[in-house]
């Protein structure tokens, strides 16, 4: 045509733009590159509009023409293998579609990086990655096609991720596993360095993220074991994100998809100067645990059910919330002597409309769900058991050292001590298991952020050891602005405490579910701290503990 200008011309195909490459001497020949066309679906005629202003009126002039667009032409990919691979590069990708030998050669992208092309046929092109020391976060890989245009992508998920994987020899600088992390090693994660957690380890010795990353793959049954573990100088571990909790991709709780984090040690173990030992320390850096997400914490019984029934009825619904195989606490309803009566049991089936809870055994003892109606008081009064639910995906627990289990038999005057003369010490409360007392704890010290929500914790917490709690802030500060909680976990079968809030302020505590505990449940350390919200949590069977702080 004429009168194209590099500087005051305008065009688009189809309503996208096209951006001007080059216009020649006398303004007759202008070039452009359109972006991607992918919404086009039918080969057919798609508009081209040019605008031009004209410098001397200020005025627009437009121009139409017209471009084929045959979408059997495209190179399309429709998916490739690995869809990750490590930052030193040397990772074979195989990407399959069709045409994708268009074009006189294909140049792919990863980041901004390029895949070297080693072969491609019409259906198969392959690549091997560069080094790459950019952001850690999967991306579309780009593939040009010289002469022809961009390769498109049959769907948006389709994405390469550079991360270093545990599993991944190259990680650990070999290539034949044996410097791979082995029971009884110190292993320790860099500023700057990030690594996929994608298989279960050995029993570590220590795992220090000094300034790294640690991400949790998304997968079934992975185990993190370790006697020590320590996230500090701007570290950051986690196991799923707020955006996106460690759950599977259909939310659905009753498909397996677990976490597991387990800490060793014993009553003689080294302990860390302020951490101790069979500890998970965060130090200046953030820690995300979130498990799948339950809406429905704890609830309370409808309808009172006897010893011998195996059902029971809330009220509220827990259909899609609560499924066969967890576990579920019901608190005692009964006085003083009957602290014991708190009880356990499996879910079997959850009814349609998830009020009505069928159990995998017979309830042991009454619990009662009753409401009357006072002389001098207005309205009804309730009383009923409350239910709460214990299980959750992802796990932090204690090993049990198994030379220190043992059955222990019920006092000969029943469990409670508050009449009568006292006649044994262990199982005075009832649900107590002989043992070392000993278990994990998550030790929380002027942390840049912790968001723990949907967790389950067992066989936490240290008896008669100070500072040593299932979940435990210490020194952190005020929290308004790190987006800081503790919501929607269990925490069960520990030896001191539950939550403990030491020197921080402005910190959520929410939805939680504590039984089984030794020392008050949630306790504010020095009572100056401010500004906590402690709120719809649920404490069953919280046993007196007369040593140190276990009050």
């Amino acid at each position: 045509g004429a009168g194209f200008s590099s500087d005051s011309s305008f065009v688009t195909v189809d309503g996208i733009d096209c951006s001007v490459q080059a216009v020649n001497g006398d303004g007759s020949e202008l070039t452009c590159i359109f972006e991607d066309l992918g919404h086009i679906t039918e080969s057919g005629t798609a508009a081209v509009v040019i605008t031009v202003t004209d410098k001397s009126t200020s005025s627009i002039l437009t121009a139409q023409s017209s471009v084929f667009v045959d979408i059997t032409l495209t190179p399309m990919i429709t998916g490739f293998s690995p869809t990750r691979g490590g930052s030193a590069g040397g990772t074979r990708i195989t990407f399959t579609g069709a045409n994708l030998d268009a074009g006189d050669a294909a140049i792919v992208s990863i980041h901004g990086v390029v895949c070297i092309t080693l072969s491609r046929t019409s259906s198969e092109l392959i690549c091997e990655t560069e080094p790459y020391s950019g952001l850690n976060i999967p991306v579309q890989p780009q593939i040009e096609f010289t002469n022809f245009g961009n390769g498109l992508f049959s769907s948006d998920d389709l994405e390469f991720w550079y991360i270093d994987r545990w599993s991944s020899t190259f990680t650990w600088g070999c290539t034949d596993g044996s410097c791979k992390p082995m029971a009884g090693d110190i292993v320790v994660i860099p500023e700057g360095k990030v690594i996929l957690l994608d298989e279960s380890t050995p029993i570590l010795a220590v795992l220090i993220v000094d300034g790294g990353t640690v991400l949790w793959d998304r997968k079934h049954g992975i185990e993190l074991s370790l006697e020590y573990a320590v996230v500090t100088n701007g570290g950051h571990f986690e196991i799923g994100n707020e955006d996106e909790p460690f759950c599977d991709p259909s939310g659905d709780r009753s498909i397996p998809f677990d976490a597991t984090i387990t800490m060793y040690g014993h009553q003689r173990s080294v302990e860390l100067p302020i951490y101790g030992a069979k500890v998970f320390a965060v130090r200046r850096g953030t820690i995300d645990l979130h498990g799948c997400r339950v809406h429905t914490s704890w609830t309370h019984m409808e309808t009172t059910v006897e010893a011998g029934d195996n059902s029971i009825t809330l009220t509220h619904p827990v259909a899609d919330d609560w499924v066969a195989g967890d576990q579920i606490i019901i608190a005692t309803t009964g006085d003083i002597m009957k602290l014991h009566h708190s009880e356990t049991a499996y879910i079997s089936s959850v009814s349609e409309d998830g009020y009505t809870l069928t159990l995998n055994d017979t309830l042991r003892f009454r619990h009662m769900a009753e409401c009357a109606d006072g002389f001098d008081w207005a309205g009804t009064i309730c009383q009923r058991a409350e239910v709460g639910l214990l299980s959750k995906n992802v796990k932090f627990q204690g090993n049990r050292n198994l030379d220190w289990i043992e059955d222990l038999d019920e006092c000969e005057l029943g469990i409670g001590t508050a009449f009568g003369t006292q006649t044994c010490f262990q199982n005075r409360f009832g649900h107590e298991v002989g043992s070392d007392q000993f278990g994990g704890h998550l030790f929380l010290h002027m942390v840049d952020s912790a968001r723990v929500q949907f967790c389950e914790f067992n066989f936490v917490g240290q008896a008669f050891r100070l500072g040593r709690y299932p979940i435990h802030f210490h020194m952190t500060g005020d929290v308004d602005n790190k987006n800081t909680y503790i919501r929607g976990n269990s925490i069960h079968e520990t030896f001191n405490r539950a939550v403990t809030m030491h020197g921080i302020h402005n910190l959520l505590v929410e939805h939680n579910v504590a039984f089984n505990v030794m020392g008050l449940t949630f306790f504010l350390e020095d009572g100056i701290e401010e500004d906590n919200v402690v709120q719809y949590n649920l404490a069953v069977m919280t046993k007196k503990s007369s040593s140190l702080l276990n009050i």
